[in-house]
């Protein structure tokens, strides 16, 4: 395979993302292009603000004192972020790729070998750059069904985006079967599956030195409502009647977590929580050695009807059992892998669930020992080989 450049689009701020998929898959691209650009969109205001005024007020003095372009250099990788307008809502969906895509032709005229793409809106800047013949490829990175995330207006506008993404891309690979099914109903050909997975190398070691520890859960992941961290936090008090020295860790940051402090400190609970802040990847399994359960409680809706949550292989890779939610590609791994439990989506079924497996070691054993020696097949290396194989059989067509 001969690969001159590359360029990886992503919508959202890597340097904030250490889980990101896009990191696995810059890893694999720069072992076999000369070169890779990665384009991603900065975030428009570079203080932590809360609330949509203070955000907006941020990002345009921001916007008009402070650089748009930042260009990171790192052997043969080029990271290229341009800052978001200051928009938020419709005017986002509508504006933001526009915007980035002229700041970064401005900066950089090049022509590709390969655009990827891992998102509605860098699709369209991947397809303008096929257009004007300043790509030979592109390749749409199927990582959610991101119309889920909005409603109204913006959730039809995304669609609408994401829906000529998979048309005009020369290939699809999609995180989920659920997706692929989807996708197919949609009209789009040239359909692979390739989950997400995790770093197996950062786990090899975990079981070492592991201390005892009361009986502990744990969550990694965004602070949004609908990843539903609330749910476990309103079960305490019940488990802790049946449980009374059990913890929770709790790790990541987002717009709940201040709601998160405060709903553990009115349920009498707080005692029994630990907010960690935002680790990187290799920080997570040092927590997790210290931890009997990994937590998915996804809000069943149409974002995670077709989400493959990478928290599920790196608790698969520790060893953690996993309660989630029924909710489709979730459920389905759930039945697959027969690595946990899946509950509904309310705090009397989860702390049902919790109490359940601490008086089911048995139960608890199977799915830790399923979970490791199944979580050898979602390894990043294995996936990204998969990535690179289709890969060179597209660009093997000319």
């Amino acid at each position: 395979m001969n690969l001159n450049r590359v360029l990886l689009i992503c919508q959202d701020d890597l340097e904030t993302l250490p889980y990101h998929r896009v990191h696995p898959l810059i890893d694999a691209l720069r072992l076999k292009a000369d070169r890779v650009d990665i384009l991603f969109y900065d975030r428009c205001y570079d203080k932590d603000v809360t609330g949509t005024w203070a955000k907006f007020k941020e990002g345009v003095s921001d916007f008009f004192q402070k650089s748009h372009i930042k260009i990171r250099a790192d052997g043969n990788l080029t990271w290229i972020g341009i800052r978001r307008l200051p928009l938020d809502g419709i005017l986002s969906t509508l504006l933001q790729d526009p915007w980035i895509y002229r700041q970064f032709r401005k900066q950089n005229p090049a022509c590709y070998d390969l655009v990827i793409s891992e998102a509605p809106g860098p699709s369209r800047i991947a397809r303008k750059l096929k257009d004007i013949g300043a790509a030979r490829y592109f390749i749409y990175d199927d990582t959610d069904y991101f119309p889920g995330f909005s409603k109204g207006l913006r959730a039809f506008a995304l669609r609408e985006q994401e829906i000529c993404g998979i048309l005009d891309a020369d290939r699809v690979i999609s995180v989920s079967r659920r997706l692929i099914e989807l996708r197919k109903k949609q009209g789009a050909s040239h359909l692979h599956y390739i989950p997400n997975g995790v770093n197996l190398l950062l786990y090899k070691d975990i079981h070492k030195e592991a201390r005892p520890h009361p009986f502990t859960l744990i969550y990694a992941g965004s602070m949004e409502k609908w990843a539903g961290v609330q749910i476990a936090v309103g079960a305490m008090r019940e488990m802790l009647s049946r449980i009374p020295d059990m913890k929770m860790i709790i790790i990541g940051d987002g717009p709940c977590l201040s709601d998160l402090k405060k709903l553990s400190e009115s349920e009498g609970v707080s005692n029994h929580l630990q907010f960690t802040g935002r680790l990187q990847a290799s920080e997570l399994p040092g927590w997790f050695k210290q931890a009997d359960v990994g937590l998915i409680l996804s809000e069943p809706g149409l974002l995670w009807e077709y989400a493959c949550p990478l928290k599920l292989f790196q608790y698969m890779a520790a060893g953690l059992p996993v309660i989630a939610t029924e909710v489709g590609e979730m459920k389905d791994l759930l039945d697959d892998l027969q690595v946990g439990v899946g509950v509904k989506y309310d705090s009397s079924s989860f702390a049902r669930a919790v109490i359940d497996l601490t008086n089911n070691p048995d139960k608890l054993n199977l799915y830790r020992r399923n979970g490791e020696e199944k979580s050898a097949q979602f390894d990043w290396q294995t996936l990204m080989l998969q990535y690179l194989e289709l890969i060179e059989k597209l660009m093997a067509q000319d």
